[in-house]
């Protein structure tokens, strides 16, 4: 498999795993980057080894966001739409509500290491690109109590 094979799996993968096809370009980038960055301390693919793409790729199909290579990609059945989306994944609307909450607090933003720590202590997740729908819930609302004392 070539480089840029890896880098459409993995972009691919990681729309499904974090659920970026809800959210508007911008964030979506941004998450993918942070998401990224937090995977291998690269903020693109093209910086990665092949090594690295193939671990990344691995891990992505070891969550269920890629279907496991096992047969050539011509003859793979072709998804179903609701198969594809991420119901799970948090809203666009819930990014954004965190994104302003942390920002009320004077937080830098999604990346912030407090938020980190406030996510890790709340929910045992270690960044806020792996929460659910219900971790991210969790989340804006303690925050939310917490700004409001």
């Amino acid at each position: 498999m070539n480089r840029n094979a890896y880098y459409g799996l993995i972009h691919k993968g990681a729309a499904q795993l974090l659920g970026l096809n809800q959210m508007l370009q911008p964030d979506a980038d941004q998450t993918y980057r942070n998401w990224l960055y937090d995977k291998t301390r690269k903020r693109s693919c093209k910086d990665l080894s092949i090594g690295q793409l193939r671990a990344l790729k691995a891990e992505l199909e070891n969550k269920g966001a890629l279907p496991k290579q096992n047969m050539p990609p011509q003859r793979q059945p072709t998804p179903v739409k609701t198969q594809m989306q991420n119901t799970n994944a948090p809203t666009e609307r819930q990014f954004k509500k965190l994104l302003a909450v942390v920002r009320s607090k004077g937080w830098s933003g999604l990346g912030s290491e407090y938020l980190k720590g406030f996510i890790r202590r709340t929910t045992g997740v270690e960044s806020v690109y792996q929460l659910d729908k219900r971790q991210m819930s969790n989340v804006i609302t303690g925050l939310e109590k917490w700004h409001a004392k």
